[in-house]
């Protein structure tokens, strides 16, 4: 996953600038308040990647009306309770996030387009969900342990006032863990994901054409569904967005409409391609003819 100023659109393969939603990218999930704050609806959270599970975890959050019945602040989340998991998100909240970018960008809260193709973005995977989740329930173990242990510490039984200190240092040592290996998924998924996958308003997953496929006979810790890859050629470089993998490598090209048949039949002509992802090797392999 690259620094904000040097990612690949999966889409149409221009230089990725994020921005939040209105009413023309996504009409069904935006709307104004009555104090005139626009907001969108952002989906529930996804604890796996989207090219594993495609569709949405919720078909909630619809707008139609473009109207909510209540006053927003413009800097704060509220809970969507007609539907569970989804939240009611100002506009101006989503784009100083967006600006921020870095850990920002992590946050379940934003829902973000490309700014040149219009495309609905989202990333493939969120380690931060699982931090959050694993937190939740050492919270929840650790109070439930230190009520018991209080309560038998005041009737009087003196000898439960160890486990108090038994208690809190495994607090200290499970929370530890927990940061431990989530920053380190963190830095697997920033070393080996593109983290950026199009799907539809509702979050399902989008399927690009196959334009192009590779054999599977090479093999990378970067040739994983949803990455954007370089293809190096004689007289410059594509960039093409591994869509599925099957028998073989299915990628579709990071391109405008107007360029797909043109780039369709540069790389048609070679035998072989070259392969980077965000400048570090893949190897080369066989283009199969369809």
């Amino acid at each position: 996953m690259l620094p904000k100023n040097k990612r690949i659109c999966p889409c149409c393969g221009k230089k990725l600038e994020l921005v939040p939603p209105n009413r023309e990218l996504q009409p069904s999930t935006t709307g104004f308040s009555t104090n005139g704050v626009v907001y969108y609806f952002s989906p529930a959270k996804r604890y796996f990647r989207v090219t594993d599970h495609p569709s949405a975890v919720s078909q909630g959050g619809q707008n139609n009306s473009w109207h909510f019945e209540g006053r927003l602040s413009p800097n704060l989340v509220q809970f969507d309770r007609s539907h569970p998991g989804w939240h009611i998100v100002p506009v101006n909240y989503a784009k100083k996030r967006l600006k921020r970018d870095g850990l920002f960008l992590f946050s379940n809260e934003l829902v973000f387009y490309c700014k040149h193709c219009s495309q609905r973005l989202t990333l493939n995977v969120n380690p931060m969900n699982w931090f959050e989740f694993v937190f939740c329930l050492w919270l929840v173990a650790a109070l439930a342990a230190l009520c018991v242990t209080t309560f038998l510490v005041t009737n009087g039984n003196e000898a439960s006032l160890k486990w108090l200190w038994v208690i809190f240092i495994a607090s200290i040592v499970i929370l530890g863990a927990n940061v431990i290996v989530s920053s380190v998924f963190l830095m697997i998924v920033k070393c080996r994901e593109s983290n950026f996958v199009p799907t539809d308003e509702r979050d399902s997953l989008i399927y690009p054409p196959t334009d192009i496929k590779l054999s599977a006979a090479l093999r990378s810790p970067y040739l994983r569904e949803g990455n954007v890859l370089t293809a190096k050629l004689a007289d410059g470089e594509v960039h093409i967005y591994l869509v599925r993998k099957t028998d073989n490598y299915e990628f579709s090209i990071c391109c405008e409409d107007g360029e797909r048949e043109q780039l369709k039949q540069r790389l048609s002509e070679c035998t072989e391609l070259e392969l980077t992802f965000e400048g570090k090797p893949v190897g080369t392999t066989e283009i199969i003819a369809d």
